[in-house]
């Protein structure tokens, strides 16, 4: 996850509800950020988990971040 070459650039973080998964992402993206990396892109298989890592990017203080949407999402 926090390894700087373009090999290891993707990382999957998964495990069942109510642990701290959205902690782990918001925590790699300030310290990633910390250290010069450009570029996060963050998914996640449902609105309501891209709503809580929102959330919780936007309570730890980090701000500078843009949220994409498809077009059916707003139907």
């Amino acid at each position: 996850m926090l390894s700087l070459t373009d090999e290891s650039r993707i990382t999957l973080v998964h495990g069942p509800q109510a642990l701290v998964k959205t902690t782990v992402i918001a925590t790699y993206v300030h310290f990633g950020i910390s250290r010069g990396q450009r570029g996060i892109w963050l998914t996640a298989q449902s609105n309501v988990a891209v709503k809580n890592i929102a959330e919780k990017l936007s309570d730890s203080g980090f701000t500078n971040w843009k949220l994409i949407v498809s077009k059916d999402f707003h139907e």
